[in-house]
C-alpha cells in the first residue's frame, strides 16, 4: 500500500484546488469553523423528505446497485432502526439517495455550504446523501464522475488508486458491472490475485482518512474502496461529469458506464 499522503488544503486555496481538478488528482479540504451548525441544519431539513434504503445480500458486492432491493425510508426512521441494520446476519444496508431535486432547494443549499466555489451547481448530475452503518466495505470500483465527498458524521477510510480500465480484474462490460473488480474488494484481490502485475498495481493505492467536516475530491475514474466507521455514518457527495476529460482520457471507462446506465435505465433503478 502506497503511503504517499494526499494533500490537505484550505477551502480558500482556490489556485491549488483548480490545479488538482485540471490534473485529475485527489485532495482533502479541511473543515471550516462553522461547518457543524450547517450540518445540523441540513439534517434537520432533510427529516421530512423520503430517502432510498438499499438492501444487499451479504454475498453480493455492495459497489453496484444492480442487485439491490430498493426500500423507501426517512432519516428519522434510519436513526431509529440503525442497530437492526447493522446487526442483520443476512443483509447489508445503506442509504443512497439523490437529493438534488428535493424541495426547498436542499440540494443547492448543501452544495453552496460545503463544496468549494470552483464548480457551478448547474453542471451537477447528482447530489447523493449516504448513510452507512459500519462494517462491510463498498467494494472496489470506479465512477465516471468527478466527486466532491463531504463527511457529515462518523469517519470513512478511502483506499484510492489512479485510473486504469483493465486494472484489478475489472468485470466484463457485458455484465453491466464493468466498473467493479471481479474480486469484490482489495482484501480478496490481494489474497487471490496471483499475477505479478496486479500485485504491483496494489502498491499504487493510498489510504485517505476522511473525518467529520472534511471533503475529499475523488477524481473521475479513480479506483476506490470505502470503509465506513462508526454505527451511524453520513456524508453527501456531489457528482459531475467532465465530458472532454472522459472523451480524451477515459473513453473505455465511458463506454463501460454507458452499458451500465442503459441496464439500470431499463430496470428502472
Amino acid at each position: 500500500m502506497n503511503n504517499q499522503p494526499i494533500p490537505r488544503l484550505r477551502k480558500t486555496a482556490q489556485l491549488q484546488i483548480k490545479e488538482h481538478l485540471k490534473k485529475n488528482t485527489p485532495f482533502v479540504l479541511l473543515p471550516e469553523s462553522n461547518w457543524e451548525t450547517k450540518r445540523d441544519e441540513f439534517l434537520e431539513r432533510l427529516e421530512s423528505f423520503p430517502l432510498t434504503l438499499l438492501r444487499y445480500h451479504k454475498t453480493d458486492p455492495a459497489a453496484t446497485r444492480n442487485n439491490a432491493t430498493y426500500l423507501k425510508t426517512s432519516y428519522s426512521a434510519i436513526v431509529k432502526n440503525m442497530d437492526a441494520y447493522k446487526k442483520s446476519p443476512d443483509y447489508t444496508y445503506n442509504v443512497a439517495s439523490d437529493i438534488r431535486n428535493l424541495g426547498q432547494d436542499i440540494g443547492k443549499s448543501v452544495f453552496e455550504q460545503f463544496a468549494p466555489d470552483v464548480v457551478s451547481y448547474s453542471v451537477l448530475e447528482e447530489i447523493n446523501f449516504w448513510v452507512n452503518f459500519g462494517g462491510d466495505p463498498s467494494g472496489l470500483h470506479y465512477d465516471v464522475y468527478d466527486n466532491f465527498n463531504f463527511q457529515l458524521s462518523g469517519k470513512k477510510v478511502f483506499y484510492i488508486a489512479p485510473p486504469g480500465w483493465k486494472k484489478y480484474h475489472a468485470k466484463k462490460v457485458s455484465t453491466f458491472q464493468g466498473h467493479t473488480s471481479s474480486y469484490g474488494n482489495i482484501r480478496n484481490l490481494r489474497e487471490n490475485a496471483s499475477d505479478r502485475e496486479v500485485q504491483e498495481q496494489l502498491n499504487e493505492f493510498s489510504e485517505v482518512e476522511l473525518n467529520c467536516g472534511e471533503l475529499l475530491y475523488l477524481p473521475t475514474c479513480w479506483w476506490h474502496e470505502v470503509h465506513a466507521k462508526d454505527s451511524l455514518n453520513t456524508n453527501v457527495n456531489f457528482w459531475w461529469r467532465n465530458e472532454s476529460k472522459l472523451l480524451f482520457k477515459f473513453l473505455p471507462q465511458l463506454y463501460t458506464s454507458l452499458w451500465t446506465y442503459a441496464y439500470r435505465k431499463a430496470k428502472g433503478i
